[in-house]
C-alpha cells in the first residue's frame, strides 16, 4: 500500500516491484530517525527486495492536498542509493478532474558518445570479498554512508520559474555491487539499485525548473524505502525470524522413527542369520568327519570280513 503522511494529506508513494505494490513493513527505528529531521514530515518503511527485480516509483497526488498557498506548485525529487535522480513537478490544475499520478521507472544520462539513453530501475545482490585495500573500504563505506539500500523521495513546495529543453550529464551507472566483507560489518544492506541494458532515446529533454518556498525551510514530506533481501529484514527485527515447517519436522520425525523400528527388528534377524550360520557351518565340518568314520568302518568291515572268510576257506582244506 502507499505511504500516506498524515501531515500532508492527499501525497502517496509507492513503490512497485514486478508490477505489483511492494509490501511495506514498519521500521522499528522510525521514532528516532524521525525526530532527526524536524523541519519535515518523516515516513519510513521496509520492503522485501528480490535479485534483479525491476521497479518503479509510483507518485501520486489527490484533491485531498490542500493547495492555494501562494499559488505553489508540489515538487518531487527522487534520491536513489544517495544519488539524486528524475525530479517531477505536479500543479494544482493537475487534479481538477482526476487523481495526478506518474511513475518513475528510469534513468536519464548521456552516455559516452554524447548520446542520451535510458535505463530501467533494478533490485541488484551485493557480493562481499574478504581480501580487499585500505582505499576500497574507505570507497566501500562512503558509499553505504551515502544511502546505499534507500530510496528517497523528497516533496517540496515550490514556485515554478521556467521551462527548457536539455540534455542530463554525463554519468556511468554501477554494473554490479562488490564491497569489502569489512564494510558490511554489522549492517544489514543487501542490496543495491542496479540499471537495465541502455536504450536509446530522442533527446533533448523537457525539463521544469523550480525553487522552492523560502519560508518552508526545505521540503514538507521525505519518503523513505529501505529495500533489503528476506533474511536482513529478519536481521533487522523488521520481520520474524524463518520457523521450520512442521511438515517437514513431522516427516523428519517420523523418518527416525521408522529406521529405529527397522533397526529393531533387523538386529534380531541378524542375530538368528549368523547363529543358523554358525550352525550350518559347525554342520559342514562335522559331515566330512562322520563320513571318514563311516568309510573308515566299512573298510574295517570289509577287511575283517575277507579274512574271516579266508580262515573258513583254509579250515576246509
Amino acid at each position: 500500500m502507499a505511504i500516506i503522511i498524515p501531515e500532508v494529506p492527499g501525497v502517496e508513494v509507492t513503490i512497485h516491484m514486478n508490477g505489483r505494490a511492494a509490501v511495506e513493513y514498519d521500521d522499528p527505528k522510525a521514532p528516532e530517525k524521525e525526530q532527526e529531521n524536524k523541519k519535515a514530515a518523516v515516513c519510513t518503511k521496509f520492503i522485501e527486495c528480490e535479485d534483479d527485480s525491476p521497479f518503479r516509483i509510483h507518485l501520486k497526488v489527490t484533491d485531498e492536498y490542500p493547495w492555494g498557498y501562494e499559488d505553489h506548485c508540489l515538487r518531487f525529487i527522487t534520491i536513489i542509493d544517495g544519488t539524486t535522480g528524475l525530479s517531477k513537478h505536479c500543479y494544482e490544475s493537475d487534479t481538477f478532474f482526476s487523481d495526478w499520478k506518474f511513475s518513475i521507472g528510469h534513468l536519464f544520462r548521456t552516455d559516452d558518445k554524447d548520446q542520451l539513453v535510458k535505463q530501467g530501475f533494478k533490485f541488484t545482490g551485493i557480493t562481499q570479498v574478504e581480501d580487499a585495500d585500505r582505499d576500497k573500504i574507505v570507497d566501500d563505506l562512503d558509499r553505504v554512508a551515502a544511502g546505499m539500500g534507500t530510496i528517497k523521495v523528497k516533496v517540496y513546495r515550490a514556485i515554478g520559474i521556467k521551462s527548457n529543453n536539455g540534455l542530463p550529464k554525463r554519468y556511468a551507472p554501477p554494473v554490479g555491487f562488490t564491497l569489502a566483507e569489512e564494510t558490511l560489518k554489522g549492517k544489514t544492506v543487501s542490496h543495491g539499485t542496479g540499471f537495465s541494458t541502455p536504450k536509446k532515446v530522442v533527446g533533448p529533454l523537457h525539463r521544469t525548473q523550480s525553487k522552492p518556498l523560502p519560508k518552508d525551510n526545505g521540503p514538507i514530506a521525505v519518503f523513505q524505502f529501505m529495500y533489503r533481501s528476506k533474511e536482513a529484514l529478519a536481521q533487522e527485527g523488521v520481520i520474524p525470524p524463518p520457523q521450520p515447517n512442521p511438515d517437514s519436522q513431522c516427516l523428519s520425525e517420523q523418518k527416525i522413527k521408522k529406521e529405529e523400528t527397522e533397526g529393531t527388528k533387523s538386529a534380531p534377524l541378524a542375530g538368528l542369520k549368523q547363529e543358523s550360520s554358525a550352525a550350518l557351518a559347525a554342520e559342514r565340518l562335522q559331515q566330512p568327519k562322520s563320513s571318514h568314520t563311516i568309510f573308515a568302518h566299512k573298510r574295517k568291515r570289509e577287511e575283517y570280513e575277507d579274512v574271516k572268510q579266508e580262515r573258513k576257506t583254509v579250515k576246509r582244506g
